[in-house]
């Protein structure tokens, strides 16, 4: 078996680029230490038998591999890494905060109260979430770099106020409206059969003229 191949067995995973250590476990899905047979240790958290983990370590020193605490953010926008966790993200306008804590960037604002944010110290506008705007975000890792960055996924960088549910909701009225146009579509469409064709109907073509029109509103 292959390093690679072994790794994923592990549910482990390198970023070739950022040369990080992903672990890709539910629990975690962030990048985690790679010094002093750390990897190994992490390992015991998720029940990872020793006799399965037991090259990790060797295996590991031959890979120049860098710490979270060594990393640094991508750029914004990059697409997201699928292997590590996704945050709906809040980022401030003015100041490029960032954060995943909804009412921390709020009270971001001074408008709010005890603000910090240094754009709007002499603003006079009334409170609101104008400041805010809804992203996409990454991090290494929460506990070792909180670094975000701002990532694409599904397309976009930006993402619904209410995040999954919400787009989910207006995906579904969006089917709806579909559905509802397309019936309609075809109710306003639809050919008289033989039976219900009178012969002066037959005769003036009428039918054939007011085809695709709304017959309700005529």
């Amino acid at each position: 078996m292959g390093l690679f191949e072994y790794l994923k067995s592990l549910d482990l995973f390198v970023d070739p680029s950022a040369r990080a250590l992903i672990c890709c476990h539910q629990k975690c899905k962030r990048a985690i230490p790679v010094a002093r047979g750390r990897p190994t240790s992490h390992l015991a958290y998720h029940s990872i038998p020793l006799p399965e983990r037991a090259d990790l370590t060797k295996l590991l020193d031959i890979i120049d591999l860098k710490s979270p605490d060594e990393l640094g953010p991508l750029e914004d926008g990059s697409l997201a890494i699928p292997q590590l966790k996704l945050y709906d993200g809040y980022i401030c306008r003015k100041c490029n905060k960032r954060t995943t804590d909804l009412q921390l960037i709020r009270k971001h604002n001074p408008l709010y109260g005890k603000g910090s944010c240094p754009e709007r110290a002499n603003d006079s506008s009334p409170p609101s979430d104008n400041h805010i705007e809804y992203v996409y975000l990454q991090t290494w890792s929460l506990i070792h770099n909180r670094g975000y960055w701002i990532v694409e996924h599904n397309g976009t960088t930006i993402r619904p106020a209410g995040g999954q549910p919400a787009q989910d909701h207006i995906e579904s009225v969006q089917k709806r409206e579909v559905e509802r146009s397309r019936k309609s579509a075809d109710s306003n469409t639809r050919m008289l059969c033989f039976a219900e064709q009178s012969p002066w109907l037959e005769r003036t073509g009428w039918e054939r003229m007011l085809q695709g029109r709304n017959l309700v509103v005529l």
